[in-house]
């Protein structure tokens, strides 16, 4: 039996799309970044924005001469669709093109490579750009649970708000009883059978949301990222109580 325990854990490759119309460029590149990449290629911009809306990568590099679409025209498509904004692209182009890499810039593009290229300028590039990217994504998903887990709390507060007024206006209620007195009675029964009720009904709401799934994700104002949204199904409830 193999030793699992001795196995060493392998992180997922990144994923780069290398968008070049020369076959060979993109061989060139493929086989100076080595095997920590998994790679797609292209040869052209308009093939670029099709293949981006379909599949989902951690960096691009978008060389800007090309038949059809410009590198910056691609960029700019791209910049526009749904995580664009997050891709990091990286503009290729010949030396005799600097102002055009500078245009790419300001289209989207985080950096530029002029060629010929010195390979291991290229890969520490990469890997650094790569590895930016990265951590910017794994802090923007713990920056979006701290906010779910905000709002959680809030909800947890919100909910022994609304039992603890019951469960008080319950132990007031018993403590001024007068059994001498009916329509005293009469008015703490219906007081407690509410309170009982606003009770049973966060137990109702909770029990619904587990078995239901009854949570949605909703933007805040001011929020970067949707957050979890519980309180107002349980609230609309509670107040119908």
């Amino acid at each position: 039996m193999p030793d699992i325990q001795n196995e060493a854990v392998q992180e997922p490759k990144g994923r780069i799309m290398l968008v070049d119309d020369e076959k060979n460029h993109r061989k060139l590149l493929r086989a100076t970044l080595g095997s920590k990449y998994d790679y797609i290629e292209v040869s052209s911009g308009l093939e670029a924005i099709e293949t981006f809306k379909t599949e989902k990568f951690d960096l691009i590099l978008m060389d800007y001469n090309m038949p059809g679409l410009t590198g910056t025209e691609a960029i700019s498509h791209i910049k526009k669709l749904d995580r664009g904004i997050e891709t990091p692209i990286i503009m290729v182009s010949a030396q005799s093109n600097l102002q055009n890499i500078i245009q790419g810039i300001d289209y989207g593009a985080i950096d530029y490579i002029v060629k010929p290229f010195n390979p291991d300028e290229l890969r520490a590039k990469i890997n650094a750009i790569y590895k930016f990217s990265k951590q910017q994504q794994e802090l923007a998903t713990k920056q979006a649970e701290i906010e779910r887990l905000k709002l959680l709390q809030q909800t947890v507060i919100t909910l022994s708000h609304y039992v603890n007024n019951a469960f008080s206006a319950i132990s007031l209620s018993i403590q001024i009883i007068d059994p001498n007195d009916p329509n005293n009675v009469k008015e703490l029964i219906k007081l407690v059978e509410s309170q009982t009720n606003k009770v049973l009904a966060v137990i109702k709401s909770i029990k619904e949301m587990a078995l239901n799934a009854e949570i949605k994700l909703i933007e805040y104002p001011g929020a970067e990222y949707e957050m979890l949204d519980i309180n107002e199904s349980i609230i609309n409830r509670l107040d119908e109580n």
